[in-house]
């Protein structure tokens, strides 16, 4: 994994055991980590709406100098933060953000120096400390500085929720996939933006009556209509190109980019809960598989939850039909290697036996010559 060599990590081995890996223990860790995902950040989102509220626009008439002046004020209305419901939500989330910062405590023992090499670290750090800020202290009215830092908070949760569902099956694929198209549309975005930019320029002003300008007019047309072309026809329509034309090899790259991400979370999940002696789990000495074993509705419907669909399966893994098709070829090469065996035996049996019926019939032959020259000395004897 450090390596992220490709070719290492689709290896059906290597996908094999992260899969029983995964079967085994992984994906219920995954989905409490979901769930709670989930809890905290729709008790975020829901605590944010009731404290911060909204902003009302109110009218308000008033005579001065015989004259009525109407006023607009801006007034905030949201619950206090010690009503008992907002109470209620700022214990589950602060429970929820003891437990995260506990995790990482424990990470951060397991990992050592490792622990501060990844930007995740910080991030994950910077997230708790916005929500302690935001939900602490209590006070009848919320300031601006909790509002900033609640608003940060929820961005950050939405972040964390969204890297949490990539190694959800089928929808983790299109979150990965929707990112890389995101970073590529982000490219065409500024160069699509700097050739704008360039829309603004004043001919007269920059081509023409610029000082020694006037004097190299056609070089100086030459450049910009091949700076044109260039940026807004050429560039433009290679990152389109690129951007929807590469389809299969960013679907290769999302697949192989989850199943990093589930391997990267049994390596840390098999680290840092097997240092707690209560979560310890026994490893198996071997591992015993049937891939071709044709699977019941219950089997079907569980693979389908653990690991998606066809979709989601890199390289290495192999689907039922693959295992079919394997199958089946096997048995028309093991046929065909059966009947050239058979008959290069019959090709033998057939040379030996020719081989034998020479024999015989060379000693016939010696036989009755023998036996021509004893039958011709006898009729001499008896003449």
């Amino acid at each position: 994994m450090e390596n992220e060599s490709e070719a290492c990590i689709s290896h059906p081995v290597a996908v094999k055991f992260v899969d029983v890996k995964w079967r085994k223990r992984g994906f219920k860790y995954s989905l409490a980590s979901i769930t709670l995902s989930m809890i905290f950040h729709i008790c975020l989102i829901i605590y944010t709406t009731l404290v911060v509220g909204e902003v009302k626009q109110i009218i308000v008439v008033k005579e001065a100098d015989g004259k009525n002046v109407t006023r607009h004020i801006h007034k905030r209305e949201s619950t206090s933060a010690n009503a008992p419901n907002v109470m209620v939500l700022r214990i589950i989330l602060l429970i929820i953000t003891s437990g995260s910062v506990l995790k990482e405590i424990v990470q951060m023992k397991v990992q050592g120096i490792k622990y501060f090499t990844k930007v995740s670290r910080y991030y994950e750090i910077s997230m708790r400390i916005l929500v302690y800020l935001f939900l602490l202290p209590v006070e009848e009215e919320i300031s601006t500085a909790h509002i900033a830092s609640g608003s940060i908070a929820v961005l950050y949760s939405w972040i964390t929720l969204i890297q949490y569902l990539k190694v959800v099956p089928v929808m983790g694929i299109y979150i990965i996939v929707v990112q890389k198209i995101f970073y590529t549309v982000m490219k065409i975005s500024i160069v699509s933006t700097f050739v704008a930019m360039t829309s603004g320029f004043e001919y007269e002003e920059q081509f023409v009556n610029v000082g020694w300008h006037a004097e190299i007019y056609e070089l100086k047309m030459a450049v910009l209509i091949l700076c044109i072309l260039v940026l807004s026809i050429v560039v433009n329509n290679a990152l389109i190109g690129l951007a929807v034309g590469d389809t299969d090899e960013v679907m290769k790259s999302a697949k192989v980019d989850k199943f990093k991400r589930r391997a990267n979370f049994i390596i840390h999940l098999e680290k840092s809960v097997n240092t707690i002696p209560y979560l310890r789990m026994k490893e198996d000495k071997f591992h015993i598989d049937f891939p071709q074993r044709k699977q019941n509705l219950y089997q079907k419907v569980v693979g389908l939850l653990y690991f998606g669909s066809e979709m989601d399966a890199v390289d290495g893994e192999k689907n039922e039909h693959e295992y079919e098709y394997e199958i089946i070829e096997m048995e028309i090469t093991w046929e065909d290697h059966i009947e050239k065996a058979v008959e290069l035996k019959l090709e033998n049996f057939r040379s030996s036996l020719r081989d034998e019926l020479k024999v015989i019939h060379d000693q016939i032959k010696e036989d009755r010559k023998h036996l021509e020259e004893k039958m011709e000395m006898i009729s001499e004897k008896l003449k």
